[in-house]
């Protein structure tokens, strides 16, 4: 068995009235969620609590779904169903672990709609009165105002995600596609308050 430090206060208080959290990212595409996800389950994990992170992309691509900007349009209700089936797949899977063992799962997503969120958390307090194991749940919004910074995120975004490969060597096509995700996301797009 390992000796480790303490948890830090921070995560003590959010795990007082449970033994397992579910971090849910909130943000715009192309404002860090899945580095943040990424450097999180690092830290947890090497800090000894048992964390696992769940990409809602990753699991898009997995199931062989859209990922041109139109899948992300609100006004089309077939992309609406199968976004929110998505969801509730990764939502799932991060239940599961939690279930499994898990600590601390990290769901990384957009979550940009306050209906969703509040969905999520619904659905949380649901499984743990199922299971009787209450799960916490926070919520962690990334937020990128700076515009070289935004555009520097957006450049590595088009080279390295999957998503943008059918632009491969086409740069701008793919800085267009991007864009005309993020104008979807922002036509809904609701900030965190402090109520959630």
């Amino acid at each position: 068995r390992r000796c480790l430090p303490p948890p830090p206060p921070l995560l003590r208080s959010l795990l007082r009235d449970s033994h397992r959290l579910l971090i849910v990212l909130v943000g715009l595409p192309a404002r860090g969620k899945s580095i943040l996800a990424h450097k999180l389950e690092r830290f947890l994990n090497w800090r000894g609590w048992r964390t696992k992170s769940f990409s809602a992309g990753a699991t898009r691509r997995e199931s062989g779904l859209d990922g041109t900007a139109s899948f992300f349009d609100s006004t089309r209700s077939e992309a609406n169903d199968a976004r929110a089936r998505l969801s509730e797949t990764v939502l799932a899977e991060a239940l599961a672990f939690l279930d499994g063992g898990g600590e601390i799962a990290i769901y990384d997503s957009s979550n940009t709609a306050a209906s969703r969120r509040a969905a999520l958390s619904a659905a949380v307090r649901a499984h743990g009165r199922e299971t009787t194991k209450r799960i916490g749940i926070v919520f962690l919004e990334s937020i990128i105002v700076t515009p070289t910074l935004l555009f520097a995120n957006m450049r590595a975004k088009v080279r390295a995600s999957p998503d943008f490969y059918r632009h491969a060597g086409d740069e701008a096509a793919a800085m267009a596609d991007l864009r005309e995700r993020i104008r979807h996301y922002e036509s809904t797009y609701q900030s965190l308050s402090e109520g959630e």
